[in-house]
């Protein structure tokens, strides 16, 4: 008899968290699952944990391979996956216990592909709610999918209104019908390392029939930055290459929907989005690059994107105040000043 739902956690030197993971998965109300531990390579006692839990439990599987990133341990636990229903859960966030339950009645209930959840963030000190822009237990179908949800994952939902929301792209706040993964082939693009998830849940949305949203918050998304990334903003390395792909990624399956000519300014923020949070990286304490590389590096992200074109075609839309500046700065070739300004928030924040 195979299970409801296979809950698939990548693990990756998470001995600090992972039990604490592993546990809230166990305690689930819905006892009709199997977790996937999938132990990506890991030097600390990672591995060991997810061993001992195999003996405790007979519902726990652990796959041991060597480290090849978090998009190919999703990809192996998906192979394994005996569930009808697929879930992912970070080896060091948790879950309220009855995430499953409460997921598999919705998506039962309206015979959804796929039901997605509100989440909460802890930054180490405190949690703060990150819910939607529609209503609880909405139903999207087709068209609506088309047009309303993933406009809302690409960039800010009512982009001519100036809004700046935009729907966390996370895999984890889904249940996913598993028979949809499999007969369009879906999975996590391994080259990527940044914004894995959200290309994953936008393909697996364009091949959805009908999507059901869920305010209650049950997964604890943990972002502590002390925990995470020692005492500073952690350098992503290939951060713009990443980004640049996944835009890539977001236009193909636009294209292949019918939307992209529709959705034509979602992709320019998403350019514009690019080139300032690449930027931003390059200011990180911890980045290999002196000042003055920082600022070619800059400056060949600006060239390459087509910035200017992407923020003249946007207008005002979208920016802060704050941004409107620094977007100013960047197309008068006054990257340099952008780039002290990073590089001094950072110097302040991060101490």
């Amino acid at each position: 008899m195979n299970p409801k739902v296979s809950v698939i956690v990548p693990v990756y030197n998470a001995e600090q968290f992972l039990c604490n993971c592993i546990d809230s998965i166990l305690n689930q109300k819905l006892k009709d699952i199997e977790i996937i531990l999938v132990n990506d390579g890991s030097s600390d006692k990672s591995g060991e944990i997810c061993d001992d839990y195999k003996q405790l439990d007979k519902r726990v599987k652990v796959l041991h391979i060597e480290n090849q990133g978090v998009s190919n341990a999703r990809n192996r636990g998906i192979e394994l996956a005996q569930g009808e229903y697929i879930a992912f859960v970070d080896a060091d966030d948790w879950i309220e216990e009855q995430m499953y339950s409460d997921m598999l009645n919705g998506i039962r209930e309206v015979n959804a592909d796929v039901v997605i959840c509100s989440h909460v963030i802890f930054n180490g000190e405190s949690e703060y709610y990150v819910g939607f822009p529609w209503e609880d237990h909405s139903v999207f179908e087709n068209k609506a999918i088309f047009e309303q949800v993933i406009p809302a994952f690409v960039a800010p939902m009512d982009i001519e209104a100036n809004s700046q929301q935009v729907v966390m792209g996370s895999v984890c706040k889904c249940l996913f019908r598993k028979e949809v993964i499999r007969r369009n082939r879906i999975e996590f693009d391994t080259v990527i390392k940044c914004n894995e998830d959200l290309v994953f849940v936008l393909q697996f949305l364009s091949k959805s029939e009908k999507v059901l949203m869920l305010h209650a918050p049950y997964y604890h998304y943990r972002q502590d930055i002390k925990n995470k990334t020692g005492t500073t903003q952690k350098y992503i390395p290939d951060l713009y290459s990443d980004l640049k792909r996944c835009k890539q990624h977001i236009r193909e399956i636009l294209l292949e929907i019918g939307y992209l000519e529709k959705m034509n300014l979602h992709i320019e923020w998403r350019n514009v989005s690019t080139v300032l949070s690449s930027i931003y990286n390059l200011c990180a304490k911890n980045s290999p690059y002196g000042f003055f590389e920082r600022i070619q590096k800059a400056k060949y992200y600006v060239a390459d994107s087509d910035f200017k074109k992407s923020t003249d075609m946007l207008g005002s839309l979208l920016y802060t105040p704050k941004q409107k500046v620094i977007v100013k700065l960047i197309n008068h070739s006054l990257v340099g000043i952008v780039m002290a300004y990073y590089t001094l928030k950072n110097e302040i924040f991060f101490n």
